[in-house]
């Protein structure tokens, strides 16, 4: 039983996870970890899941697609409140 909901779980993950990868890929522009969550839930909801779109999710989501959330200075030194995730 436990397996089941295990395979379900990462069923779940796994096309919100492409889902979302394929936007952020398309989109590329100045955006916070919480957009990327929205999304996430946005895709969810699409899809039919139930899902958490967590602070672990969004750092799991990261590490496994290789983003980084990199701070912007604008010209004049100050830095800006959003950040950029850029995929490597």
């Amino acid at each position: 039983m436990a397996d089941k909901l295990a395979q379900k779980k990462k069923k779940v993950y796994d096309e919100v996870d492409k889902s979302v990868l394929f936007w952020f890929e398309q989109v590329q522009k100045y955006m916070s970890g919480s957009e990327i969550q929205q999304q996430a839930l946005k895709f969810a909801t699409m899809l039919g899941h139930e899902f958490k779109a967590s602070n672990g999710w969004l750092c799991k989501f990261k590490e496994r697609n290789g983003i980084s959330l990199k701070t912007t200075i604008d010209k004049d030194g100050e830095k800006n409140k959003k950040r950029k995730m850029i995929s490597n």
